[in-house]
């Protein structure tokens, strides 16, 4: 066991006996990252960083999978996220939220070339 991932390498023993891979996704697995130098469990996350069970510092280049594009707990998406949580999150009908109106919803987007295209979201 190394001494920089004790924690991280102790969690992931214990996922190991419940889980295939110690995760539930292949990509995140302990295939994917080498043992005695990588990291396997994350606790939190600030902009571009994260930190794992053990305390270690890192610069995430992966973005969670490019699903963190304007980093972890950004402040606007947090804000949004918590306002809807106060309204409820899953409802018996279709809710009309401020970001699901059409005028909201069309967005100007760049394109590689630098010309501007209009898309639905």
């Amino acid at each position: 066991m190394s001494d920089r991932y004790q924690k991280s390498e102790q969690l992931l023993e214990r996922a190991l006996k419940t889980i295939p891979l110690g995760t539930q996704t292949f990509s995140k697995s302990k295939t994917q990252y080498p043992f005695g130098v990588s990291p396997y469990f994350i606790e939190r996350a600030q902009g571009s960083r994260v930190w794992d069970v053990d305390g270690n510092e890192y610069i995430d280049f992966i973005n969670s999978l490019a699903a963190i594009t304007l980093g972890y707990n950004d402040p606007d998406v947090t804000q949004s996220v918590q306002a809807q949580l106060q309204s409820g999150t899953i409802f018996l009908y279709p809710i009309l939220s401020k970001s699901s109106s059409p005028k909201s919803s069309l967005k100007c987007c760049p394109v590689p070339n630098g010309t501007l295209w209009q898309k639905w979201f």
